[in-house]
């Protein structure tokens, strides 16, 4: 064992220089670090092999204190040899972790190369010291003009991105130019690509991306995850496509960054594409992220029978995968499907995440299932960290809110830690929902957090909702103020709503033309504003203007021309619009527009295309049956309604508010009483003779058509709540049943009660003081309507002259 302390030199003379370090490596574990660098002979320096050796040896052993005592060595004894070795040892240190004794001995090298620059900057990127990172680049290019490999400028780009600082970026970016190491190094490029985008700049990164000659697959799926990541399908997409045409192989990566595009583009045709290719490729069944992408982007598209096909031939499923096809449930409204997912889940014995939870008390939102709801509430409270997640509170809150359980959703608001911005925007929207406008104002007033745009959106959508055009105002001015609107279609849009509807149409189309792109929903926030006040005329130009602007009308596009239509009676206009309808094929995948055609016709006399549109239906919503029974009353074909109604009975579809208006109409026009007391009975039956004032009203009509004007003025006199046309009703009856006398006494306790009358209630008593020869009646109801401007009614002028030139008038 003595020859082990021999000097190491003499040892290296004795054996010869490879034969020693073979037999110097062979010999470490018995001679130890100690021994070996204590042995070194301070007289006869060993060669550099070996103390490169001795240096690995410390760097593997962790052996801090060792590699100082080399360096001290090598610094006072042997000079070539720390030249040679010094920027390793510097690597080393801070492989070792002992970065400050690197910086040290860094400092005191005279010859500095890339593998200690980047050791060094790379060391304090992983100590989490991004600005002693970027410290040590300035002194390395100002103080010592190192030239930097690829390698370094990527550890910085990262040191930027930590800080969030975009103009050291453009530095490092300047530098990198002027290295020309863009034209070389494609890994700088996807790392400079990778800061711009994740700085919100893709403008910038496309442009670097140009640059960069030989572009790998790499680069490729850098620029097109951050088009994803900016919600820029598109562009993403057609990267895809470029990438293929330079003849380049599409990797995971590639496949599942254009899936993310196809999502954000709600593209199925793409994904179907991109899927064969996968098939053909045989990745989905080997790559577990890539399947459970390949879910989540069909159901992204709402094709969730095929996002379910997909699930069902991956291999495996795990929480990710499983979390992936609730959550396609949950976004498409399925939240039974949701559910049944989420109990087959628990069947594999898979825990769910909190993603998991989120997704499941959103389809218990969407569902109105707040059993299930409140026993994952139960489920989620018995684990701390999860209870106290925001994401979690937020959806909590959500669900109670959309159940209608507006007081625990608030006592769960007020309970939460933390608020942020969604969940102020989450109890807005309860209160929106449920019509509860003025808690929606106070809540706004009390935000402790910053709106955002859904903020404003919430709220305008309160304003108009409850037609609070003042407070409607105020927003505007408050959105002007910060700047949001400029343009911007999804804040423009609710304004052209809320002004719209609260029927301010100049102010309205003002905002809709200052919108910088106008797409469907600001034609749709239009239309629907004119068709609620029955400017139908105005929604039918409209509808003609989108059309030439090129913007495809969608269901709310072709409902409110349908109204429209219906409302002036133009069954031709109807038609064209139905053809179009049918040309998109959108009658068989929208009941809705299916369920508008059916009034149309009905309202526009054309019953035979009403019916014959009917019972193509393969689903008949109780609007459509409605729709037809209302048009044969409307016509006088009260024995069609009532038929109708009977087979609508036998299909067991419940017959509704509006049904009964229907039927009572048509019991009036066939003088069927015996229908229209079994009617009144059902009615009381149901509860529902004071849920709307139209039923009671159509009850007054239907008794005074058919002569029974003490049982009209029974139900008149137990209306809850009357208002104009109530009272039009019952004068009408009087007066058709030629008892004018009795109708102009109903007239006077009108006014008594300050209901104020319409032209309907003036043409009823000009009828009934015509009947009854009643000319200072008459007379006087000439001065008020003169007061009121209704000259211009031609049917009250008719009535005037009548009234005035009967042979009996003075």
């Amino acid at each position: 064992m003595l020859h082990f302390l021999m000097p190491i030199s003499s040892r290296w003379y004795e054996l010869g220089g490879k034969q020693y370090c073979r037999y110097f490596s062979s010999s470490w574990s018995e001679l130890g670090l100690d021994q070996a660098i204590s042995s070194l002979d301070v007289f006869s320096p060993p060669p550099i092999e070996v103390l490169a050796n001795i240096l690995f040896e410390c760097r593997k052993n962790k052996g801090i204190n060792h590699a100082l005592r080399l360096y001290a060595y090598m610094h006072t004894h042997n000079p070539e040899a720390l030249s040679s070795l010094g920027n390793r040892l510097v690597a080393s240190l801070v492989d070792m972790g002992s970065i400050q004794n690197a910086q040290q001995v860094f400092d005191t090298l005279e010859y500095r190369n890339d593998m200690s620059c980047y050791a060094l900057i790379s060391g304090y990127l992983r100590q989490g010291k991004p600005h002693l990172a970027f410290s040590s680049y300035l002194k390395m290019q100002d103080d010592y003009g190192i030239k930097l490999s690829g390698r370094t400028f990527v550890a910085l780009l990262k040191a930027c991105l930590t800080l969030q600082d975009f103009a050291k970026g453009l530095e490092i970016h300047a530098d990198i130019a002027r290295l020309g190491l863009l034209e070389t190094d494609a890994f700088v490029g996807s790392m400079l690509v990778d800061f711009y985008t994740k700085c919100g700049s893709v403008h910038k990164a496309r442009q670097v991306f140009n640059k960069v000659k030989n572009r790998d697959v790499v680069l490729w799926n850098t620029l097109m995850t951050g088009y994803v990541n900016h919600g820029l399908g598109e562009e993403a997409f057609h990267c895809f496509k470029q990438l293929q045409l330079e003849d380049i192989q599409p990797n995971v990566v590639t496949f599942i960054c254009t899936l993310k595009a196809c999502g954000l583009i709600g593209s199925s045709e793409k994904c179907l594409a991109i899927h064969v290719e996968i098939e053909r490729r045989d990745l989905y069944k080997t790559n577990h992220l890539l399947g459970t992408t390949l879910v989540d982007t069909y159901s992204k598209c709402g094709c969730v029978v095929k996002a379910q096909a997909v699930f069902n031939a991956l291999p495996t499923h795990n929480v990710v995968s499983w979390t992936a096809l609730i959550s396609g449930y949950a976004d498409q409204e399925h939240g039974q499907a949701a559910l049944a997912a989420f109990a087959d889940m628990q069947v594999e014995g898979i825990s769910p995440n909190s993603v998991t939870y989120i997704c499941l008390l959103k389809a218990c939102g969407c569902q109105k299932a707040l059993e299930v709801g409140q026993e994952l509430h139960c489920e989620i409270a018995r684990m701390d960290p999860l209870y106290n997640d925001l994401k979690i509170g937020n959806a909590l809150v959500d669900m109670y809110a959309k159940c209608g359980i507006l007081d625990v959703a608030h006592e769960l608001f007020d309970e939460l830690a933390r608020k942020d911005v969604v969940s102020w925007n989450i109890i807005l929207a309860g209160y929106v929902e449920e019509e509860l406008f003025e808690e929606t104002f106070h809540c706004f007033g009390h935000m402790q957090v910053v709106p955002d745009n859904l903020t404003f959106i919430t709220v305008l959508r309160a304003c108009a909702n409850s037609k609070s055009i003042i407070r409607g105002q105020l927003l505007h001015a408050e959105i002007d103020k910060k700047g949001l609107f400029q343009g911007e279609p999804v804040i423009g849009n609710a304004l052209v709503d809320m002004y719209a509807k609260c029927g301010l149409f100049e102010e309205a189309e003002q905002v809709f033309d200052d919108i910088s792109s106008q797409d469907v929903l600001s034609w749709n926030a239009l239309l629907v504003g004119y068709t609620e006040h029955k400017h139908s005329e105005r929604v039918l130009e409209l509808f003609e203007q989108m059309k030439h602007a090129g913007v495809c009308a969608d269901m709310v596009s072709f409902i409110c021309s349908l109204k429209a239509c219906a409302n002036i009676g133009s069954g031709d206009l109807g038609e064209q619009i139905h053809a179009e309808i049918e040309k998109l094929a959108l009658l068989s995948t929208n009941p809705s527009i299916a369920n508008a055609l059916v009034d149309m016709y009905a309202k526009c006399g054309l019953l035979s295309t009403s019916q014959y549109l009917f019972f193509k239906l393969s689903v008949r919503h109780p609007v459509a049956w409605n729709a037809l029974i209302l048009g044969y009353a409307d016509h006088g074909y009260g024995d069609e309604a009532l038929e109708l109604y009977e087979e609508m009975q036998l299909h067991k579809v419940l017959p509704d508010l509006v049904t009964f208006v229907g039927l009572l109409k048509a019991c009036g026009s066939l003088r069927d009483i015996n229908q229209g007391r079994d009617l009144h009975v059902e009615l009381a039956r149901q509860n529902m003779l004071d849920l709307d004032i139209s039923v009671g009203n159509s009850l007054v009509d239907m008794y005074a058509k058919c002569h029974r004007l003490s049982f009209a003025q029974e139900v008149f006199d137990r209306l809850r709540c009357k208002d104009t046309v109530s009272w039009n009703v019952l004068l009408t009856g009087y007066t058709d049943n030629s008892q004018g006398d009795i109708a102009l006494k109903e007239l006077k306790k009108m006014k008594f009660l300050g209901v104020s009358p319409d032209d309907v209630t003036f043409v009823t008593c000009l009828q009934a003081c015509s009947s009854v020869g009643a000319v200072y009646e008459g007379q006087t109801l000439h001065s008020q309507i003169e007061e009121m401007g209704f000259f211009n009614c031609t049917f009250i002028n008719s009535q005037l002259v009548d009234m005035l030139f009967r042979p009996w008038a003075p």
